[in-house]
This record gives structure tokens, sequence and C-alpha cells, in this order.
């Protein structure tokens, strides 16, 4: 599984300890965001691109089409989450379909399921010769277990799988040998709420990183030795110096 560091603001230069760039679209305007992806890509060739819906900070598709062929110029294997709506499996189709339709960008996309009727996403991304499908967080949060299910399943239909967050350790134990990839801010959000060990099966509610964070000393060291126990469960030994 290749992991993704979701960082912003003070805490960005630690995104670069992830195995790919996961960008946030709609930071992509702020000169010091953009600039780090462009000047710090540490070898990495993979890129992806998330659409903000989560945060709730969209962009017009006109822009997101911009930004994601900015971004593959720089990363060859890129990319992009499809446009969605937060649990609506109908209007994510919808919204998808109009997208892909009307844009041809040279990147992969990548379909958000947002129901947990798992064949319903299925058939919509073979429809459409879509590799990667994307569960999000709100599945875990309101049915523990239940990504590690889905990710089973469409690993067995020769899917890639992504994950959207992770607010259970315990999760990355489960996937680790199924999903592709997964995104995460959380082993920075334990350290900005000062969380010294980790509790592999806590589902973690805390206040996540933000841009304006002023992280201390202190906090950044804890934030890599957080960095460290996420690779060690990958059972990378590249960054555990």
């Amino acid at each position: 599984m290749k992991l993704g560091i979701d960082a912003m603001g003070k805490w960005l230069p630690l995104e670069t300890r992830g195995d790919y760039a996961f960008i946030l679209a709609q930071y992509w305007k702020k000169k010091q965001y953009r600039e780090h992806f462009m000047e710090h890509r540490c070898g990495r060739r993979m890129a992806i691109v998330d659409n903000g819906v989560y945060e709730g900070e969209t962009i017009t598709w006109k822009k997101y089409v911009q930004i994601i062929r900015e971004v593959t110029r720089h990363y060859p294997e890129t990319y992009y989450i499809l446009p969605d709506v937060l649990y609506d499996h109908e209007k994510t189709v919808e919204k998808s379909q109009r997208f892909l339709g009307k844009y041809q960008v040279e990147a992969e996309p990548v379909f958000v399921c947002q129901t947990a009727r798992i064949s319903q996403c299925i058939e919509y991304a073979e429809r459409h010769d879509i590799e990667m499908i994307a569960l999000p967080i709100w599945m875990e949060r309101e049915l523990r277990g239940i990504r590690t299910l889905m990710t089973r399943r469409l690993v067995y239909e020769d899917f890639k799988v992504h994950l959207l967050g992770l607010d259970r350790v315990s999760e990355l134990v489960e996937t680790r040998e199924l999903a592709y990839s997964v995104d995460t801010s959380l082993p920075l959000t334990l350290a900005k709420n000062n969380v010294r060990y980790i509790d592999y099966e806590t589902m973690y509610r805390l206040p996540r990183i933000t841009w304006d964070d002023e992280p201390t000393v202190e906090q950044i060291r804890l934030a890599l030795r957080h960095i460290r126990v996420f690779r060690r469960i990958l059972g990378d030994s590249r960054w555990l110096m």
C-alpha cells in the first residue's frame, strides 16, 4: 500500500514522507502549496489530486482540470478524484459522467463509491474503464470494518482501491496487503493534539490540522514518530531512521 500524507501550511514539509503526492485542489492557488509540489517531487512519479468535496471547499470544474493538467506535467502517474457528492451515489454518478463527457485529461480518473452497495460502484467503473475506486472515510466511521470488506471485493474484481482518509490505525493493518493507496493526515492530527502513543483500535475524532496551525518543534517530532509507526505497519523501512 502506498502512503500519502495530507498536509498543509507549516505541516507541509512532512508531506514528502509520503510515497506519492496527495494534492488538495482548493489549496493549489496558494503559492507556497503549489511550489512545494513542483519543487519537492523527491523522486516520486505518482500524485493523487483531490477535488476537496470532503473539506467542503469545491472549485470549478474548469479550474480543477487546469490543476490536474499542471500536476500531470510534474507527476507522470497522476490520478484525480472525479466529482462526487457525499452519501449520494446517484448524484456522484451523474456528476462523474458529465465530467468525463466534457473533459479529456492525461490522467487516470478515480471513482468515489458513495454507497455501501459495492456492486453499483463496480458496474459504473467497469462501464467507463475506470481502474481505481476510492472508498470515503464516512463508511468506516458509520460502519466499522466495511471498507476492509469492500476492499477485498474490489481487489477480487481486479480494481485498485484508494482509501480516502484514515481514522483507525488498525484499518491500515487490515488493508495493507489489499489497498493500492491511502491518504491521511492522522499522524499530524495526533501530533497536533499531543497524542504521544497510538491506540490501534481507537476511532480518532480529534481537531484536524489546518493551514493556520503553528506546530511546535515537539509536535513536528511527534508527527515524524507517528509517520514512522505507519511505515513500520506497512513494512517499509526506508523512513524508519
